[in-house]
């Protein structure tokens, strides 16, 4: 519950509270089972309040909240000292600095890094009787000097310090770690060989691997996931970030004077296979006119692709997918290189040229053939992907580089996913798409890719978006879905109670 999470004085280690029994002011007790017996046993402080997990096919994403009053000196997410205007024949809003720097930031940013909400931290409900004991402190402080010290854990554990961001309205930073689903198991190890999980009880959690481990979680930890539905998560992640985080959306336009190309007419805007490369330039889409928010897309690239159309806050549908996604690339790019970590693979990428091994209209017709003039296409358009290969020799793989593999594989993906909700974005009559995901996590490539094929295909009309927290929505609505059930329990419990000695009265009374 938000009681639990915000409250009144200057505690900054007090995030997470222990409820009380109202009647005895015992510790509420929940009966686990211990991670080294086959016994239930009792945990005497749950701190699960403060997590919220999504467990995808590909990748595991957690996001930690700690409550503070100030933010941190040192910089977080956003910093709107750090956006440069620039003024554009469209009107764009601004460019926004990827530069986090601490030498950039300074004190003076500190203010505007925030949820731009005024609204004051909630304090207790007057009938609370949550209160913080030692022992909560101790197990917080214990969590939060473990997670701090570092910014890798296990074999695959990164922490994404880049998109810390602190939340005015709720009193706290949050914090972001992600990790492959493959090393669940490592993942147990080192939580249990920290000792973190013997003061966590419950905590929400999304995605299918909420379902798929939730035997080892509680077996080996004594921790239950408390599953949330999944599209329900990442709506409500994506909405409280789209809410109000400085910053949080954004796209790619062309550099302008590339964009019309070497003699200044306007030849640069036919499509050719490196079109998008052209599509540099990053700028901020955080003022949306009310009458204009709904309804929307949202592409989530995670190991599929699920495409949601949303109605208004809450109200969403799925209305389509595709297999071809995020764990296709993987999957694909294991089996066709060596290389074995997904931010090394789409550094690879960078450096490829897709040409080498896509087949490109002239490669069929000639370069300079009259019937690409009859249909105003350049010979630079890609005609089949991997197209190339079919005319090699019996060593199809000679000569052919891993990055040209890796460059190749991942624009025919992007261009499929393009396709799919550019006609899904028809179907529903909407101007805006939110591509998120994991995928996207460092891969300007795809987001380049997106944004100009979604431009090119609707002539301008429809715009694609982009999200700096693009793959934890789900694990941030995780976190919001659990605090508002607990809540509401906590509300139908003090309900009842003062029904019960209302009634209680009466009957006193007529004695």
């Amino acid at each position: 519950m938000w009681e639990n999470i915000v409250h009144k004085g200057t505690n900054s280690s007090s995030n997470s509270l222990t409820s009380l029994d109202s009647s005895s002011g015992n510790e509420s007790r929940s009966a686990r089972v211990d991670s080294d017996s086959d016994h239930r046993v009792t945990k005497l402080v749950d701190i699960g309040d403060i997590f919220g997990m999504d467990v995808g096919g590909t990748l595991s994403k957690l996001i930690y909240f700690e409550r503070m009053d100030n933010p941190r000196e040192k910089v977080a997410f956003v910093d709107a000292a750090a956006v440069k205007h620039e003024a554009s024949e469209e009107g764009e809003e601004a460019v926004t600095s990827r530069s986090r720097s601490n030498s950039e930031s300074g004190n003076n940013h500190k203010k505007n890094n925030y949820l731009a909400s005024e609204t004051k931290p909630p304090s207790l409900d007057d009938n609370s009787t949550s209160q913080v004991t030692s022992a909560t402190k101790n197990a917080l402080s214990k969590f939060y000097s473990f997670v701090n010290a570092k910014n890798a854990f296990g074999e695959t554990g990164k922490k994404d310090e880049k998109l810390t961001f602190y939340s005015r309205k709720l009193g706290g930073e949050f914090g972001f770690i992600r990790f492959e689903t493959r090393f669940m198991q490592g993942a147990v190890d080192v939580i249990k060989n920290e000792g973190l999980h013997q003061d966590i009880a419950r905590m929400g959690c999304t995605g299918g691997g909420a379902h798929k481990y939730q035997e080892l979680w509680e077996n080996d930890l004594g921790i239950i996931m408390s599953k949330q539905g999944e599209m329900d998560c990442l709506v409500a992640g994506l909405q409280f970030a789209l809410a109000g985080v400085v910053g949080e959306c954004y796209t790619f336009k062309p550099e302008k004077k590339e964009f019309l190309g070497q003699n200044g007419n306007g030849e640069g805007n036919k499509p050719t296979s490196k079109s998008s490369e052209i599509w540099s330039r990053k700028v901020q889409r955080d003022t949306i006119e009310p009458n204009q928010t709904y309804p929307y897309l949202v592409v989530s690239i995670g190991t599929g692709v699920s495409v949601i159309r949303v109605d208004g806050p809450g109200e969403f549908e799925r209305i389509s997918g595709s297999t071809i996604g995020g764990g296709t690339y993987w999957g694909l790019c294991r089996l066709l290189t060596d290389v074995e970590d997904f931010e090394e693979i789409i550094a690879l990428a960078q450096t490829g040229e897709a040409d080498n091994v896509d087949m490109m209209v002239g490669d069929i017709y000639g370069k300079n053939s009259d019937a690409l003039e009859k249909l105003n296409l350049p010979s630079s358009v890609v005609a089949s992907s991997f197209g190339k290969l079919v005319s090699k020799g019996s060593d199809v793989a000679d000569g052919v580089r891993q990055q040209d593999l890796a460059k190749a594989l991942l624009m025919m993906i992007t261009n499929n996913i393009a396709q799919v909700a550019y006609l899904n974005a028809q179907l529903c009559g909407t101007r805006r798409i939110y591509f998120v995901g994991n995928f996207l996590r460092q891969n300007s490539i795809s987001m380049q890719r997106l944004a100009y094929s979604i431009d090119f295909w609707s002539n301008g009309v429809v715009e694609g978006l982009f999200l700096e927290h693009e793959g934890y929505f789900g694990a941030l609505g995780a976190f919001l879905k659990e605090e508002k059930g607990k809540k509401k329990q906590f509300r139908d419990r003090s309900e009842s109670a003062g029904r019960f000695t209302q009634h209680k009265t009466k009957n006193q009374t007529a004695f």
